[in-house]
C-alpha cells in the first residue's frame, strides 16, 4: 500500500492529494508525527483531516479546493 504524505503547512501538496486520490470511496488511515491515530478523507475539491487525539478529542481539520484551512472542529470524545 502506498504511503500518502499529509502535511497542513502545504496547500500545493494538499491539491495534489486532491487531483490524485479525489475519487477515493473510503478515507485513508495511519498516524501522525506525534503517534496519533488520523483519518483522511479526500475529495475532489476539499480534505477532511481527523485526529483522535491523546486526551480523548476527535480533531476535526477542513480543507478547501485550494488546499488551505477551511476551519477545525472537535467533534466530541472517542474514547
Amino acid at each position: 500500500m502506498e504511503n500518502i504524505i499529509f502535511d497542513s503547512s502545504n496547500p500545493e501538496l494538499i491539491r495534489n492529494l486532491m487531483e490524485q486520490y479525489g475519487n477515493s470511496e473510503y478515507p485513508y488511515h495511519g498516524k501522525n508525527e506525534d503517534g496519533q491515530d488520523v483519518e483522511i478523507h479526500i475529495g475532489k475539491t476539499s480534505v477532511i483531516y481527523k485526529t483522535f487525539q491523546s486526551n480523548g478529542w476527535v480533531r476535526v481539520n477542513y480543507f478547501d479546493e485550494n488546499g488551505y484551512s477551511d476551519g477545525e472542529t472537535f467533534d466530541g470524545r472517542w474514547k
